[in-house]
């Protein structure tokens, strides 16, 4: 990220110094330290977390990325549908802006909500910020899409730490209704190019269950399951694509004990090999891993005079 002061202390460095200064975008970094961790050279990574700046100037956090260590070189095959984050940072802190707008987007905005009565008036100015797309930031990111179901059922409506909505819809999640698996279907696109999981069905999945009645353990809990299970849908699609059986798991949001313990066996149920951290943790702590690893097959590929990028 440009604005992060390490990033500004690699650049002093590397020019006092006069050393090579190499970028490597952020979830691409989680996908190469899963893949180092594992040994793998070559594969597919779910990279999921809370936010990050992505290539191409937007907010990324649920990214399906192809990784070829030995040449340095990743794409993007995937990604959630976007969503709008109103307010920016202010919906990190306050996911039921999030929720809100998960709903306008999906059709469902009539009938109460959860924050009505709290936070009523900053609601109308919100519907007002999106209807006319004032500072509205689109995201991909499944941490903040488990921050909009934490909010939309009433477990979380403002955070005081990251990941504190995550926690209390992971903590809701009756155990039986994992054990029954009833997960919901969700369409898989491709849409300019990217293979694209639809977030807003997910919503409306949650808001109709709730409607219906289901109690709140038992929609987190399909929540938990659709999810991993649609992941593991894209995930198995782009390994068909490039050959590979091998799928690294990584990002914050790994540290889900549910989503952690459901992801992999969703992958395994495709015939492919799931590769978790072992050694490392799969948010930003490990990340440097990732970098180093990046860095290094960058310089090999310098000295022998190769164009990797």
């Amino acid at each position: 990220h440009p604005d992060f002061p390490s990033t500004t202390l690699a650049e002093t460095r590397a020019k006092r110094d006069g050393v090579a200064h190499f970028l490597v975008q952020h979830h691409a970094a989680h996908v190469a330290a899963v893949m180092a961790e594992s040994g793998a050279s070559e594969g597919v990574g779910l990279a999921l977390d809370g936010t990050g700046l992505g290539d191409d100037g937007t907010i990324w956090g649920g990214e399906l990325i192809h990784m070829d260590l030995g040449r340095a070189d990743w794409s993007r095959l995937g990604r959630l549908a976007p969503f709008a984050l109103p307010g920016g940072e202010a919906a990190i802190r306050e996911p039921w802006r999030i929720a809100l707008a998960l709903r306008i987007q999906a059709g469902e905005d009539a009938g109460p909500a959860p924050w009505d009565a709290e936070y009523a008036m900053a609601a109308t100015a919100v519907r007002e910020m999106l209807a006319r797309g004032l500072n509205c930031p689109l995201t991909s990111s499944c941490g903040r899409l488990f921050d909009a179901v934490a909010a939309q059922l009433g477990l979380c409506l403002a955070t005081s730490y990251e990941g504190r909505a995550a926690i209390r819809l992971e903590a809701a999640a009756d155990e039986a209704a994992l054990r029954e698996g009833a997960a919901w279907p969700l369409p898989l696109v491709e849409r300019n190019g990217l293979l694209e999981l639809d977030s807003t069905a997910l919503f409306r999945r949650v808001l109709q269950a709730q409607a219906a009645g289901e109690p709140v353990g038992r929609v987190a809990a399909r929540f938990h399951l659709s999810l991993a299970h649609a992941l593991a849908g894209m995930a198995a699609t782009a390994a068909r694509k490039t050959g590979t059986r091998r799928v690294g798991l990584s990002g914050g949001a790994m540290q889900n004990a549910l989503l952690a313990r459901l992801l992999p066996q969703a992958l395994a149920e495709h015939g492919l090999d799931p590769l978790t951290h072992h050694e490392l943790p799969p948010g930003d702590g490990g990340l440097s891993l990732g970098q180093a690893v990046w860095g290094r097959q960058l310089l090999r590929g310098q000295r022998l005079g190769l164009a990797l990028c």
